[in-house]
């Protein structure tokens, strides 16, 4: 059975000297925050066009482009998330934001979305 001991549950269990040594039920753990840095891309509902970018808070920077608060997106207002990628290292999403806004990356974008793309071409008459 255990009881409480300085947050931590201890376990009591006679060994064959009749003592009662207390051994922790399990190491202490420690929790450390993941941030993960964010490449995404965007779609312009009003004019179809796409905007890649780079962000640390995902939600908070496509409600930024829907309010206008950037330059580049403020005239293809509303615009929807259709594509993101999440990296451990801000480095590494930052090279990979360079990569899919050159031709090849968006050679490969296009073929990541295929599916995507195909079924909106469909639908618009």
């Amino acid at each position: 059975m255990g009881t409480w001991f300085n947050g931590r549950i201890v376990i009591s269990k006679i060994t064959d000297g009749g003592s009662i040594p207390s051994v922790p039920a399990c190491p202490v753990v420690e929790f450390q925050m993941i941030m993960f840095h964010y490449i995404y891309v965007i779609k312009s509902k009003k004019n179809g066009n796409l905007y890649i970018g780079y962000t640390v808070n995902l939600t908070k920077r496509l409600k930024e482009h829907n309010q206008g608060l950037n330059f580049s997106t403020k005239s293809g207002r509303p615009w929807k998330l259709i594509y993101y990628e999440a990296c451990l290292n801000e480095n590494d999403a930052k090279r990979r934001e360079g990569y899919l806004k050159t031709s090849q990356g968006q050679r490969l974008l296009k073929r990541r979305l295929k599916e995507y793309f195909y079924h909106i071409k469909n639908l618009t008459p």
